[in-house]
């Protein structure tokens, strides 16, 4: 199982660290040419993270809850995913900013805030990202790529960013064409950018500068958690078996940088028709 806190921070070539806001990405052993080669073992792992703001009034009973969370089945703040005719300018341009209001009036989300339940007193929640998905109709310059991750437009408005149409910009971080396709700048500076594969297999996830994250949220009286799911599965033959390893985590990211709060590696196992838990050293 992969380390948490590899999967929620990154460095680029010019010395800079980004955090990982959003990450959703599969790996797995690739299939052996040959003969009946479907019929071998082989394993897979699925693994997606999300981020959510939470108001630093809120911040340690919601640790407190999230910490003893299994990620899978959790209910959390929706990400905002309005239909929309294109992607450029999110999320500034207009219809940007009228569309993203109506969505939130429809999910009776005051400026994207949500009430979550924790047990106690309901503690103040936003999912930090957002996503689009990409249509041929909608934007052909993805067609070939499924949703776009985004940053919610209450982090957008946080770090000050605008889309970002600098490719001088995007060539110094060496970024790819998609990547330079959907990336936000201020004062001259990428912020955050997103990426993905050219199928839904690849790895999608955003990026955002970190320098500026810390910023942002000492700005705002903010505070962000990324949770963290994967699941290993072993495929006997052409049936994925019944026994799954999981890991669980929660990452709380601070102006020292991101701190692990909880991990939990667990083994769901099928005993006697039903599903036993095993937690795992």
């Amino acid at each position: 199982m992969p380390d948490p806190m590899k999967l929620v921070s990154v460095a680029d070539g010019l010395g800079s660290d980004w955090a990982v806001l959003e990450l959703g990405t599969r790996w797995r052993v690739a299939r052996e040419q040959g003969p009946r080669s479907w019929q071998r073992d082989r394993r897979m792992l699925d693994l997606r993270s999300r981020s959510f703001l939470v108001a630093t009034a809120d911040i340690d009973a919601f640790l407190q809850w999230a910490s003893t969370q299994r990620w899978d089945n959790v209910r959390l703040p929706d990400l905002v995913e309005p239909l929309v005719p294109f992607l450029k300018g999110y999320p500034d341009l207009e219809r940007w900013p009228s569309t993203l209001q109506r969505f939130l009036d429809e999910r009776d989300t005051p400026n994207g805030w949500a009430g979550l339940d924790i047990g106690g007193p309901k503690a103040e929640a936003m999912a930090a990202t957002a996503s689009c998905a990409n249509r041929p109709d909608n934007d052909f310059s993805n067609r070939d790529y499924g949703a776009v991750p985004l940053p919610a437009p209450q982090l957008c408005q946080a770090l000050g960013v605008s889309w970002c149409n600098d490719w001088a910009a995007a060539e110094r971080l060496e970024l790819s064409a998609y990547e330079a396709e959907h990336c936000w700048a201020a004062d001259g500076q990428i912020s955050a950018f997103a990426s993905d594969g050219p199928h839904f297999d690849g790895p999608r996830a955003l990026y955002v500068r970190r320098s500026a994250l810390c910023d942002a949220l000492a700005a705002t009286g903010l505070t962000l958690v990324t949770t963290i799911y994967a699941e290993k599965i072993y495929w006997r033959g052409h049936e994925p078996s019944r026994d799954r390893g999981e890991l669980h985590a929660v990452v709380h990211h601070t102006d020292l940088g991101p701190r692990l709060v909880s991990r939990a590696y667990v083994a769901q196992l099928w005993q006697d028709n039903e599903r036993v838990e095993k937690l795992l050293t």
